[in-house]
């Protein structure tokens, strides 16, 4: 039996957090390879790449930079090589570029975390795209992305235009949040050799990190420098440059904002206050709906914490962001850090372990077999998300394909069953792969769920998908049936005790 100790929170990432940001250019680059453009010297840079899942520095060298301009996002990626005849080469577009020295660049527009756009380009600039949608892959229609590769001196380039309707969106804005995350694969040792940024995360889509574009906040002048977007000059402001506002009188302004509809967005500000002041945000809901308003109140005597507010943009993106300060008579209102961002999509999604003041003891219960409803696939408890299949893809349940032209299709592939070792019953389970799915016991056959008992639904779009069950659910055959997006790339289920008599009598070194 293995034990392990078992910590699952989902936090929301600071409203303030440091971000990286992809700056708006004022000319576009050629693409030609060259990185000459004046553009280039004022990207966004990226450095700090390690071996694909480890925190050891990739052994060559690699810079990335990336820049918007217009509707389309630039990225530019060199990669030391001091032996440039060794690199892999001569794959045609389309073709399986990955299998020669390339790079890749995942982009993840929306706030689901199983979506992505992945695109592909091998030293002589053969180039594919895949789109994932739910994380599976979808048909792409009308691509108009292009990349240029040039090989020089102890180093090879690429240079892409990735115009926003590629990428998922109808346009590049400021305050637009996206995941990124950029790859080279080398072939020109023994050994395949992956490199990633950001550090450490594995090579596969997913695991990206969060730039922003133009600017995180989508608020302008909120340290008081400019009154355009306030409507006008604010008497009683006294500006705090690249910091706030303080205010020495009652004031009521407001400012404009444009949100992507339906994205979660966080209102926050540091305030500190002798007297009541409020935020509140207007979110049109439509023509003839009235519009939702979301309050943020700043009580007197806030002495500089952070308050925030999370909220959801209307269908047509509109909204007003409305400030009020009471008279500060008894002291001036400073406002620190006021912004409006996009809130990242959660990692995961289903309720954690919680942690008592007292032992906890979380074992992890033996499976004594998995079955799933296809062949050829990666086994959903082995431990890895990564499966690997025989042309070095990643095979996980439930997709589809097997490669070599080979696609299974029988119900759809839905069925996956686990068997534990015992019956003593289940108190959690976590699914990583983010899969939308439901989760059935003791069902009888392998076709349906008839027969059985439903005890969780996991609503997908994350990497992780947890149950926590209210009452142990007693049963030693758990089966997922209705699977959607995402993957069960492994599943792992877990009883909890509670007290010191959980604990096992010796230690053991696995």
């Amino acid at each position: 039996m293995r034990f392990a100790a078992l910590l699952l929170t989902v936090a929301l990432a600071p409203a303030g957090e440091a971000v990286p940001i992809i700056p708006f250019a004022d000319a576009a680059p050629a693409v030609d390879g060259v990185l000459d453009d004046a553009c280039w010297a004022k990207a966004l840079t990226l450095d700090g790449f390690t071996v694909a899942g480890a925190s050891a520095p990739f052994a060559k060298r690699i810079v990335a930079q990336a820049v918007a301009h217009g509707d389309t996002l630039y990225v530019a990626i060199e990669c030391a090589e001091p032996d440039t005849t060794k690199l892999k080469r001569g794959t045609k577009a389309g073709a399986g570029v990955w299998n020669d020295d390339c790079v890749e660049v995942f982009v993840r527009a929306g706030d689901v975390r199983t979506d992505g756009d992945q695109f592909l380009v091998n030293v002589d600039g053969a180039a594919e795209a895949v789109r994932r949608r739910g994380g599976r892959p979808v048909e792409r229609v009308g691509d108009t992305w292009r990349a240029v590769s040039r090989v020089d001196a102890a180093r090879w380039i690429v240079e892409f235009a990735l115009p926003a309707a590629d990428i998922g969106l109808d346009g590049l804005r400021r305050g637009d949040p996206i995941g990124l995350k950029i790859g080279r694969e080398d072939h020109t040792g023994p050994a395949l050799g992956l490199a990633v940024w950001p550090p450490g995360v594995a090579f596969a889509p997913g695991a990206d990190a969060r730039v922003a574009i133009g600017d995180v906040n989508l608020l302008a002048a909120t340290d008081g420098g400019e009154v355009r977007p306030w409507g006008g000059a604010i008497a009683g402001m006294e500006p705090l440059p690249g910091e706030g506002m303080r205010f020495t009188a009652a004031v009521a302004t407001q400012q404009d904002l444009r949100l992507r509809p339906g994205r979660p967005y966080r209102l926050a500000v540091e305030a500190e206050s002798a007297t009541p002041a409020s935020l509140r945000v207007r979110v049109a809901q439509g023509e003839g709906q009235p519009d939702e308003k979301v309050d943020l109140a700043i009580p007197a005597g806030a002495a500089g914490g952070t308050l925030s507010r999370r909220f959801i943009a209307g269908p047509t993106g509109k909204a007003l962001l409305v400030l009020r300060v009471e008279d500060p008579a008894g002291g001036a209102t400073v406002l620190r850090h006021l912004r409006v961002v996009a809130d990242d999509a959660p990692r995961a999604t289903g309720p954690a372990i919680p942690l008592p003041a007292t032992t906890l003891v979380v074992r992890s219960v033996r499976p004594l077999d998995c079955r799933s409803q296809r062949g050829f696939t990666g086994a959903p408890i082995d431990g890895n998300v990564l499966s690997g299949s025989w042309d070095g893809q990643t095979w996980e349940y439930n997709q589809p394909n097997a490669g070599g032209g080979i696609s299974y299709g029988w119900l759809g592939n839905d069925g996956l069953h686990v068997r534990l070792a015992d019956a003593q019953g289940v108190d959690a389970v976590v699914v990583r792969g983010g899969v939308k799915a439901q989760l059935w016991r003791d069902v009888p056959g392998p076709d349906s769920s008839d027969g059985g008992t439903q005890v969780w639904e996991f609503p997908g779009g994350v990497e992780r998908s947890r149950a926590l069950f209210p009452q142990r659910v007693a049963s030693d055959r758990f089966s997922f049936f209705a699977v959607g997006d995402g993957r069960i790339a492994d599943v792992t289920f877990y009883r909890i005790e509670r007290g010191p008599a959980g604990l096992p009598g010796e230690p053991r070194v696995l």
